[in-house]
């Protein structure tokens, strides 16, 4: 009696489970939406079961209903584009709600493994959210910070390919800029005339090449016309690319500080929080990577107290110093998108003063409190670290030119007397070509170049942090020092468009920006966006409110 008494309660218990996995699979599927068989077919032996009850399928052809990860927001959905679309619940974690510390709410980006078939190593999802009143962020798919808190820190590295889906759950189009990034300007890499609407999504791919440089970089909004009211509202944050380890790298640069300084309708934050308390133990060398997201442009003041800290540049724009850490310096002017990798000793407690005038009293932004250590009694000397350059950032000062041109910039007239024109290129290049550029009036628009890093010739150089023989991505010359800045530079990587615009990113939505054409090079069609792809987007972003 018992044994079958046993059994009836095991088949109840079955029965309910069941019930309870087919209401709770319901629950996945938004309201207007159903389950056609017909769009399905089984998925191969690697898919398993959903919730241990029923079998899992794959996108075939169309259908809407690979948008049920996205409607219930615990449920991560892996790379649709592989066949391998199953749901998988992700925990919360402590790092997503962004503590208070250090690093202020600054939060790492969270990547996931890609399929085992797929073309890509990792994958994730990053929304572009609206607050209102002109507030826009970047955020992951479980974070709960509030939209225009700070966007998350995306870290990448040499040799692999990502996939990015951008979600856009605002009410205008945008799209993403990897800035700095060596990757094509076409197709899905970073293509600035693609767009997501409201509601819809798009997916980028961001494959690095094995030698690709280690440094620090920023991501943003880029739709023309409305970059710089974007970005103003918040939609910039930092992009690091970070190699593994060698056995002679020494401890101080992978010992980091990260300060990503963003300038948001006339107020300053540094990672996200109007003044940020940093802890370091006297007498020790820190690796700062800082990073300035600024629509205007307009050159500031970075200011150290000489009397506390020992300070010295190791890399602007991503890209190391050639010949090692520069001498002890203080005071550095920046443009609204430089990135400067510093390193860092203090004696005793101090600051950082980030403002228009350099000899401004105000508050710090970033309050630096030491730590005496008995283990480090004194300073000792900075080893250096020089790490190998990639090809595409070998010294041309040598070489013969195959292209010299000037280029002189204007709010009025655009550059060369061009506004920009999505279908017009106002040069076509062979590819393989070198090119040496005079860059003029760039003290009041700094210059920007997407893909290439570009060396600085003229002896003596640019002024400000602009160094004979280093490279940069974006120069703000100081016009003190010279009316002009000579740079050179190697278009040896991608084919088709390479854009140039003013950073002053109100000046770009106003058609201070073209593109060049580059012909004859490698076959960038697979970076096209695919018909499965732009299926997928339309059914991939959450229905907004």
């Amino acid at each position: 009696m018992d044994t079958e008494l046993g059994w009836m309660h095991a088949v109840i218990s079955v029965g309910f489970l069941l019930l309870v996995g087919v209401q709770q699979f319901h629950l996945l599927i938004p309201p207007d939406q159903s389950l056609h068989p017909q769009s399905y077919e089984p998925c191969d032996e690697k898919c398993g079961s959903f919730l241990g009850l029923f079998p899992k399928y794959k996108l075939c052809q169309e259908t809407t209903s690979q948008s049920l990860c996205t409607a219930f927001p615990h449920w991560h959905q892996r790379d649709h584009f592989v066949s391998c679309g199953d749901c998988q619940f992700v925990e919360s974690s402590p790092e997503s709600h962004g503590e208070h510390d250090e690093r202020g709410i600054l939060v790492d980006f969270h990547w996931e493994d890609a399929c085992s078939d797929s073309p890509y190593d990792y994958v994730g999802t990053l929304i572009f959210c609206e607050q209102g009143n002109g507030t826009f962020g970047y955020r992951s798919l479980n974070d709960t910070l509030p939209c225009g808190s700070s966007s998350p820190l995306l870290r990448l590295r040499p040799g692999l390919a990502y996939q990015l889906r951008l979600i856009n759950e605002a009410s205008e189009p945008t799209n993403l800029h990897p800035h700095g990034l060596y990757i094509s300007g076409e197709g899905n890499a970073d293509d600035i005339t693609r767009y997501a609407g409201p509601g819809e999504c798009l997916l980028y791919n961001w494959t690095l090449s094995d030698e690709h440089l280690d440094g620090t970089f920023l991501y943003h909004a880029h739709r023309h016309n409305i970059t710089n009211h974007q970005v103003s509202g918040g939609a910039i944050g930092m992009l690091f690319v970070d190699t593994a380890t060698p056995q002679t790298r020494p401890s101080w640069v992978d010992r980091e500080k990260l300060l990503f300084i963003q300038s948001s309708k006339d107020e300053d934050f540094v990672n996200g929080m109007p003044k940020l308390h940093v802890p370091l133990i006297a007498n020790t060398w820190y690796r700062f990577r800082i990073a300035v997201g600024d629509a205007r442009g307009k050159l500031r003041s970075l200011r150290f107290d000489p009397e506390q800290c020992d300070v010295r540049l190791v890399a602007t724009d991503g890209v190391w110093r050639s010949r090692g850490a520069a001498a002890p310096a203080f005071h550095y002017e920046v443009t609204g998108s430089t990135r400067m990798d510093l390193a860092v000793a203090c004696q005793a407690s101090s600051g950082i003063w980030y403002r228009v005038n350099s000899t401004d009293d105000e508050e710090p932004i970033v309050v630096m409190a030491v730590h005496v250590s008995e283990d480090v009694s004194q300073l000792n000397k900075l080893e250096d670290w020089i790490p190998p350059r990639p090809s595409h950032l070998q010294s041309r000062a040598n070489f013969d030119m195959d292209d010299t041109w000037n280029i002189t910039i204007s709010k009025e007239t655009g550059i060369n007397g061009y506004l920009y024109d999505h279908e017009r290129p106002i040069e076509t290049f062979e590819f393989g070509q070198y090119h040496q550029w005079r860059l003029y009036n760039t003290d009041r628009h700094p210059f920007h170049l997407h893909i290439y890093h570009m060396q600085i010739v003229t002896p003596g150089g640019c002024g400000n942090i602009f160094e004979e023989g280093e490279w940069y991505d974006t120069i703000s010359a100081d016009s003190a020092v010279t009316d002009h800045c000579t740079v050179r530079f190697h278009m040896n990587a991608f084919s088709g468009r390479t854009v140039l615009h003013c950073h002053q990113l109100s000046h770009e939505d106003l058609g201070v920006m073209v593109w060049t054409d580059v012909i004859g090079g490698p076959d960038n069609s697979f970076l096209q966006v695919r018909s499965q792809e732009t299926a997928f987007c339309e059914v991939c972003a959450r229905p907004l409110p």
